[in-house]
């Protein structure tokens, strides 16, 4: 069993006691990261395999910090802690160049694909300098064709920040969400072996299937976007994380983690809970 760790819109600032929308970022990672090394709150059938400090890998799916790579060593200390390899890639608020120097060397890093097991995780780049929205364009889907022509046979999980559907908030559905999708889609399914497909940006919990492969979005570890919201609106859900057991028969079970926080700076020790 390969156990994952998803993490996304971790939204860190320069000053790590920056406050925004009435949350301290960095204190809300802490407190999910906390979590997830406790692993208090996974499914009662998983509890044996995944245990404390058992994660196989763990995967951030952009917007890393909000417009400020100065704190992208702070948050490579961050994920450093949980003792595996940490994969990054960047979402509408990052710096791509800042991160690559950041992001060098393991643990840490920005890289194309990763092989865990019999499974093939696959990295893309979404983001668009300047803009909210989300393009991959011909070299990031020729690059997702290749890597999961490579191992035809082993299942693949797909990560990117953008959402490649409507998600249900018609304010972000207006041109935030991937413009190219029907070609990422193409892609796919030329490629039998593709089993999920993993987003941030929506920050909120997000699931459906499409032709047989699971398209999950999953919650900030900072502030939640109000479901089915017409307009940009914040929800009181806590944050939360996703995680992932990948089977070597090429079963995949997942479920989202969301961290109750002791105080409303949210930000203080927190309690998971599913």
């Amino acid at each position: 069993m390969i156990r994952i760790l998803h993490c996304t819109d971790t939204h860190l600032f320069a000053d790590p006691r920056h406050v925004s929308y009435g949350v301290e970022p960095e204190r809300t990672l802490q407190a999910v990261l906390a979590a997830a090394r406790r692993q208090e709150s996974l499914q009662e059938s998983l509890q044996e395999s995944l245990q404390e400090s058992h994660w196989d890998a763990a995967v951030v799916t952009g917007d890393l910090v909000h417009d400020e790579p100065e704190a992208y060593p702070r948050l490579r200390r961050h994920f450093t802690a949980l003792g595996c390899p940490v994969y990054c890639l960047p979402g509408n608020h990052d710096d791509p160049r800042a991160m690559r120097e950041v992001f060098s060397r393991p643990p840490v890093t920005w890289q194309r694909s990763a092989r865990h097991g019999r499974w093939h995780l696959v990295f893309l780049d979404s983001s668009v300098p300047g803009e909210v929205g989300g393009h991959l364009g011909a070299q990031e889907l020729q690059a997702l064709d290749e890597a999961l022509g490579r191992h035809p046979r082993d299942p693949a999980v797909v990560f990117l920040h953008h959402p490649a559907q409507p998600c249900g908030m018609a304010w972000l559905d207006r041109g935030q969400v991937l413009d190219d999708a029907e070609a990422f889609f193409a892609v796919l399914d030329a490629h039998a072996n593709v089993r999920a497909v993993l987003w941030g940006h929506v920050h909120q919990e997000y699931e459906e299937v499409r032709n047989g492969v699971r398209l999950l979005g999953t919650p900030s570890t900072m502030v939640q976007f109000l479901p089915e919201a017409q307009e940009f609106a914040l929800d009181d859900a806590d944050p939360g994380y996703r995680w992932l057991a990948l089977a070597d028969d090429g079963t995949l079970e997942t479920g989202v983690v969301r961290v109750a926080l002791a105080d409303s700076g949210r930000g203080g020790s927190g309690t998971a809970h599913e």
